[in-house]
């Protein structure tokens, strides 16, 4: 097996597999490196008028953290952009003529693959942008990121006629996998802007990894539609 065919086998189990080890892997170098990730960084500038202060001490547990120092920033560079071009391949072929979502080449086809399109670019553009260094255009990103992921798994559950949608993933419904991740994602999405407005920016890191699990559960629920579309 060659590595088209190994990557075209197992592409959806590859982008969340290397989507979860990067931030994972990251955050724990990030926690554990001491040194500059320790000291005090002052934003409000930055924010201002928005926050009258955002000043915090500590790199907070959000994702983005472990993509500012060395070494660990070369780790999330290198994952994040291998999930971008996965998720563009995977947004290609599901969108592709008779793919499962392609829905006979109707503009809601077309809308819903420039979702998709859009979260793998934002990605692959915001492993270069740490927060602490371009705060604003990394805040828009991220949330280009998280909404346009969101927006591609939620318009592709709609699409798809339930009866297509037999799938299991580890024993459980893909459907209800799926749902359940939407829920958990959307959900996390809608919350976050409260804890960051107090400045509780470990709260909000946690709703941050809570909208990762969302996206992740919602493409792993996608692996038999995939297998589908080919």
């Amino acid at each position: 097996m060659n590595a088209i065919e190994f990557v075209r086998r197992n592409h959806i189990r590859l982008l969340v597999g290397v989507g979860a080890f990067t931030a994972i892997v990251t955050q724990f170098m990030m926690l554990t490196g001491g040194g500059e990730r320790e000291g005090v960084f002052d934003l409000g500038d930055v924010y201002a008028p928005f926050f009258d202060s955002f000043v915090f001490e500590g790199l907070p547990p959000f994702i983005s953290s472990g993509g500012i120092y060395e070494p660990e920033i070369h780790l999330f560079k290198i994952g994040f952009t291998i999930c971008g071009l996965l998720t563009a391949l995977l947004v290609i072929r599901m969108g592709k003529k008779g793919g499962v979502l392609n829905n006979n080449g109707t503009l809601q086809g077309y809308a819903i693959s420039c979702l998709g399109i859009a979260n793998s670019t934002g990605l692959m553009v915001m492993v270069h942008l740490p927060f602490t260094v371009y705060p604003v255009a990394h805040s828009i990103i991220a949330g280009i990121v998280f909404i346009s992921g969101l927006g591609w798994i939620l318009a592709a559950h709609w699409m798809i006629q339930e009866e297509e949608d037999t799938g299991h993933v580890f024993g459980i419904p893909a459907r209800d996998l799926r749902r359940w991740s939407l829920i958990v994602g959307i959900g996390c999405s809608a919350l976050i802007g409260i804890p960051v407005l107090m400045m509780q920016l470990e709260l909000a890191a946690i709703l941050e990894w809570g909208i990762l699990a969302g996206l992740q559960g919602g493409v792993l629920s996608m692996e038999d539609l995939l297998n589908n579309s080919d």
